[in-house]
């Protein structure tokens, strides 16, 4: 019961920050990479 009220603020504070950014730019460089990936494989060396 003690973590409750504490977890919910926090999570509440920190996720905008900890998940927009990190997750914004993981998406951004998994579909980088996808691309890139996509490219090699298609491209005939």
């Amino acid at each position: 019961m003690k973590t409750l009220p504490i977890t919910k603020p926090i999570l509440a504070t920190v996720t905008p920050i900890s998940i927009k950014w990190p997750f914004g730019q993981l998406v951004k460089q998994l579909l980088l990479e996808h691309n890139q990936m996509n490219k090699k494989n298609y491209k005939p060396q």
